[in-house]
């Protein structure tokens, strides 16, 4: 048996990720951070509702919980006019420069880019829990009785001990820093975990608590199958076709 909570190998580096987790878990959820849609505003002109939408600038945690709405990867598909989530990771992907050339789909992300200026829409942060995925994690461990929860940053660490019936969901929220990837249960029973130029977390548990989280719709996304793994948005063959 493989200890991967030993030198905290939480996310795979390659492979198959039901593979990686079986040791401990036999359920894996691939979960999608909601995008973020701008307050629309009224033009002091002509009445119009216009969208407060600057490209460069990304809305703090308060602004986001006060003023901005979740927008689904499901609608952000349809409105940018592709075909899945396969091809939305990809272009999310291309926009920050994460993949190699022959990789990049430049037309789906301008297809993305269109759509997002038109709408007032950003796009998840890159390798970190977005705010609105902090809530739903938050909500998760108390929909499964986990109050002593543990969080690994990257960068500085050591593992510090969160106990949730002793902070409130907005300073869970602020707990949680650009540079924690791994948030587990003490006792390990549930594991969030995402790492470098991804847009999507992983979430591994047993299949009993997977289906509580899966029944109150807090996390958008697929359970994974045994082939599932990391480059799973490329259809097969794609990325041979691509080189």
């Amino acid at each position: 048996m493989t200890d991967i909570f030993t030198n905290h190998n939480l996310y795979p580096d390659e492979g198959k990720f039901k593979e990686h987790f079986k040791d401990h878990y036999d359920s894996v959820f691939v979960a999608f951070p909601p995008f973020i849609k701008a307050k629309p505003e009224k033009n002091e002109t002509d009445g119009k509702e216009e969208y407060s939408f600057n490209h460069y600038y990304y809305p703090t945690d308060q602004e986001i919980i006060e003023n901005d709405t979740a927008v689904t990867w499901e609608t952000v598909v349809k409105g940018a006019g592709l075909k899945d989530y396969g091809e939305l990771n990809q272009a999310l992907q291309t926009s920050i420069g994460a993949l190699r050339a022959a990789f990049r789909k430049v037309g789906l992300s301008e297809k993305l880019e269109e759509f997002s200026k038109s709408y007032g829409i950003w796009q998840p942060d890159i390798d970190v829990f977005n705010t609105l995925s902090k809530i739903a994690i938050y909500k998760a461990f108390k929909l499964l009785g986990k109050n002593s929860v543990i969080v690994f940053n990257r960068d500085e660490g050591p593992d510090e001990t969160l106990q949730l019936d002793e902070l409130t969901e907005a300073a869970f929220i602020n707990k949680i820093g650009h540079a924690d990837w791994y948030i587990y249960s003490s006792d390990k029973g549930i594991l969030f975990s995402i790492t470098w130029d991804t847009f999507y977390f992983l979430i591994a548990t047993d299949s009993a608590s997977m289906k509580k989280i899966l029944a109150a719709n807090l996390f958008e996304g697929f359970l994974c199958d045994d082939e599932t793994e990391i480059g799973w948005e490329y259809e097969k063959g794609e990325k041979a076709e691509c080189l």
